[in-house]
């Protein structure tokens, strides 16, 4: 009901890649030396893109023709190194490390690849696999459209622990600080806290509407966000909810949240903002046409791109966010932003990978 499919097109044209220089010579300047802003693609193809993940040296992800894309965004005008992983559509988010790939496919197969290697070792599961995975200590975990969690070893593959959940998971777990518990929310409306060391649920809550994307932890709080209309926070110790607010049923993102905000990611052109530890109302995001899902920003700056490929800074001024137009990818974007640095990376859904430069200020 809420996968995120990522539907392949086909190579109608080839693959025409345009990479660009960041952080030396091409960066124009003003008179004093700082950077002006700039914006331009990274990519055009005719194959979408998966979810987008930061990584050290740029963003990674896969696409729908089975490839894995590493775009290195240090300044050095490499283009990105492409692995050919599986003839199926990765939409799912792509864990990098130990110089390995681990992510799963819309066939149900999760992989680890190594480049220069090639496949290290695959697992079939019983339906798609649509939410990255987590490393924790000596396991990594991941999610399945068959209702089950599964705890892979990462240099043999062998399976130690499969989590049955009762609906289909479609994000990513979330690991707690400690490492000893990890967090999963799915369709079956039941957030779960379950034991990383032996694999079992230590406790549940039932919010009776699906959990369609992962739960965001902060300073001990769970964030989670349900397909029926709720914003909920957890306590993580005492496995309690600590407030709850109503917003806009019918989303599938997470909720965006900084050290005092928690913005609920929605569906349409306004999105309400609360005080993360006391639920309060702090205002709202506005645009002129219907927004992706905040990923980036900070207690006092937040920035979005619209549906349409509009990208948005707000700035804070009290309960009043002032919305700044910083360019028109005149593209159709899925996903929101994500920032590294100065720079600001869009995806949109016919293949282009964008990027926008800021002018030379603190990131948040």
């Amino acid at each position: 009901m809420f996968r995120k499919i990522i539907i392949g097109a086909g190579s109608l044209l080839g693959l025409a890649l345009i990479i660009l220089s960041f952080l030396d010579r091409d960066i124009p300047t003003a008179s004093d030396g700082s950077m002006v802003e700039r914006s331009g693609q990274l990519q055009l193809d005719t194959v979408p893109l998966g979810v987008l993940t930061l990584v050290a040296d740029g963003v990674v992800a896969g696409n729908s023709r089975g490839e894995i894309r590493h775009f290195s965004i240090n300044g050095d005008e490499k283009p990105p190194e492409v692995y050919s992983v599986c003839s199926n559509a990765i939409s799912a988010a792509v864990l990098f490390w130990d110089d390995s790939y681990f992510v799963g496919d819309e066939n149900g197969v999760f992989h680890a690849f190594q480049p220069g290697t090639g496949e290290r070792w695959s697992y079939r599961t019983g339906n798609q696999i649509t939410g990255g995975a987590i490393l924790s200590g000596n396991l990594i975990w991941v999610g399945s459209h068959d209702h089950t969690l599964y705890a892979f070893d990462p240099h043999s593959g062998e399976c130690r622990h499969q989590v049955e959940c009762g609906g289909q998971i479609n994000a990513t777990p979330v690991i707690d600080a400690e490492r000893r518990y990890l967090f999963l929310g799915n369709c079956d409306g039941k957030l779960r806290r379950i034991e990383i060391r032996t694999g079992n649920v230590a406790g549940e809550l039932d919010f009776e509407s699906p959990i369609p994307a992962q739960p965001v932890l902060f300073d001990g709080l769970l964030y989670v966000q349900t397909h029926g209309g709720e914003l909920i926070v957890v306590d993580t110790e005492g496995w309690t909810v600590r407030w709850r607010q109503p917003v806009q049923a019918g989303s599938i993102a997470a909720p965006f949240v900084t050290g005092t905000i928690a913005v609920a990611n929605l569906t349409g052109k306004i999105f309400p903002i609360f005080d993360r530890k006391s639920g309060d109302s702090i205002g709202s995001l506005e645009a002129d046409e219907p927004l992706t899902p905040i990923q980036a920003g900070s207690d006092s700056i937040l920035y979005g791109v619209t549906c349409r490929g509009k990208l948005y800074r707000w700035n804070r001024k009290e309960r009043i966010w002032h919305r700044t137009m910083l360019t028109d990818f005149q593209a159709d974007c899925r996903y929101g932003c994500l920032r590294q640095g100065n720079l600001l990376l869009v995806a949109d859904e016919g293949g282009g990978l964008f990027y926008y430069l800021e002018e030379n200020r603190d990131a948040p």
